[in-house]
């Protein structure tokens, strides 16, 4: 089975929704999957036990970082993990599976536009960037690989969704940084993200808010997704502050928009690092796969700002629904 077979199968059947968790503007439908699972350590385990190092290249360019991974095992890093410190706060560009025992170049985005000045220590942040930030950077990624251009976002785009966000949640932050939003968030987030939990077996999560979808992340273990659910959450809850008040739905309708992602725009791209890489990307929303082997590591579907609301949480009558990729049904 190639990786992009790998992916269909998933949206075709091989993805089980269960019954969607409400908090306050947000929504979280459980998912499931039966699907392979490849060994690595996560970036946060392999950071506390001073397994890996992240490092300025060549003392410094805005769009990469060096990773050191001193174990020996693959450390997974996560596209949209925030890092924090060193010459400027950026976030992944993708997700990475790097080799034991190796240095490796990994593309980032800066999202802290006014700070470019000595490294500071580096640090991972709580919560990962939110899926508006996510979702604009993921698309100019996909433009740059097809091009042959490298995994690399319009950092122009980044930084003024980064500002986007600041102004609307009424947060001011000398530098524009991304971390400064995340921190001032945390009371008003907190109580949307406690009530919420994974289930036993989960292996992935859509959240929705005001009956439109934010992000969906799937791995390839529950293990994985209870590790980085609260960060996770935290940043679905951030967007979802900014939503409209709309109605949640049903696994059932969960299962129909996550049937539809497969109707993008593919291709296969050697992975940073180890693997293969899977896009899918039309007018409303673009997914990313990192596939290692027959393990499906993590894949992120991210819809943009403004997607229209889903078919099923409104009941538009069949003849006039639209899919998520904005083609008549």
């Amino acid at each position: 089975m190639t990786s992009y077979e790998t992916v269909l199968a998933l949206f075709a059947g091989g993805l089980r929704c269960g019954e969607p968790q409400h908090s306050g503007p947000l929504t979280v439908v459980p998912l499931f999957h039966d699907g392979a699972a490849t060994p690595y350590r996560l970036f946060v385990e392999a950071l506390g036990k001073r397994l890996v190092a992240i490092e300025e290249v060549n003392g410094g360019s805005v769009p990469e970082l060096a990773v050191v991974n001193l174990s020996d095992e693959g450390v997974l890093l996560l596209e949209g993990e925030v890092l924090s410190g060193l010459r400027q706060t950026r976030t992944l560009n993708t997700t990475v599976l790097v080799p034991a025992h190796s240095t490796l170049t990994i593309p980032v985005s800066c999202v802290e536009q006014h700070r470019w000045g000595s490294a500071r220590p580096m640090a991972r942040e709580e919560v990962h960037a939110g899926p508006r930030v996510r979702q604009v950077k993921s698309r100019g990624v996909q433009v740059h690989v097809r091009e042959g251009l490298g995994y690399r976002a319009q950092q122009g785009e980044v930084w003024a969704m980064v500002d986007g966000d600041l102004a609307a949640h009424g947060v001011a932050s000398p530098t524009a940084s991304y971390a400064d939003l995340g921190r001032r968030l945390a009371e008003p987030v907190g109580p949307i993200v406690a009530p919420l939990h994974p289930v036993a077996e989960q292996r992935g999560v859509l959240a929705l808010a005001g009956g439109s979808p934010l992000a969906l992340d799937v791995f390839d273990r529950p293990a994985t997704l209870a590790s980085l659910w609260a960060g996770l959450v935290g940043s679905y809850a951030a967007d979802a502050l900014l939503a409209p008040p709309g109605p949640g739905g049903s696994a059932a309708d969960a299962a129909a928009l996550v049937a539809a992602l497969a109707r993008g725009e593919a291709s296969t791209h050697p992975a940073v690092g180890v693997g293969e890489v899977v896009f899918l990307s039309s007018t409303y929303a673009t997914v990313s796969a990192l596939v290692v082997g027959a393990a499906l590591v993590h894949l992120a579907a991210l819809w943009a700002p403004g997607a229209p609301v889903a078919e099923g949480f409104t009941r538009v009558p069949a003849g006039q629904r639209r899919s998520w990729f904005g083609e008549p049904r």
